[in-house]
């Protein structure tokens, strides 16, 4: 569905920074960073996120982030415009500027939708 809209999405534009929340296992963030445009990805479950990572035969690194108790991220490539980065933790809202790649946290249960859209609306 995304690669029938990139052009779209895009514009002409390089380097344009993709969100994926609740990635999974989402190949479309492998896709994305192959073409230049640095991606990062949100999910509870830390074996989907390894699991992306050997299906798509990246070798990654694992961080423990202090600043959100229980996360770590998962990231691949040196250069912002050719990375993956996926964070894993239970409570999280991330904002995607450069300089402050995670910036705060939020509570909600697992069992509920969390809902995305309000937050990353002002973003």
């Amino acid at each position: 569905m995304l690669e029938s809209y990139i052009d779209k999405v895009l514009c002409g534009r390089k380097g344009v920074r993709f969100f994926f929340p609740l990635c999974g296992k989402a190949v479309d963030m492998k896709w994305l960073a192959d073409m230049g445009h640095p991606v990062v990805g949100v999910d509870i479950a830390e074996m989907g996120i390894r699991q992306f990572f050997e299906d798509q035969k990246l070798i990654y690194s694992e961080e423990v982030v202090p600043a959100i108790p229980g996360a770590k991220v998962y990231k691949v490539g040196r250069r912002p415009c050719t990375s993956v980065r996926i964070l894993r933790a239970k409570l999280v809202c991330v904002s995607i500027l450069p300089s402050t790649p995670f910036v705060d946290h939020i509570d909600y249960a697992l069992t509920e939708k969390f809902r995305w859209k309000d937050i990353l609306v002002p973003v």
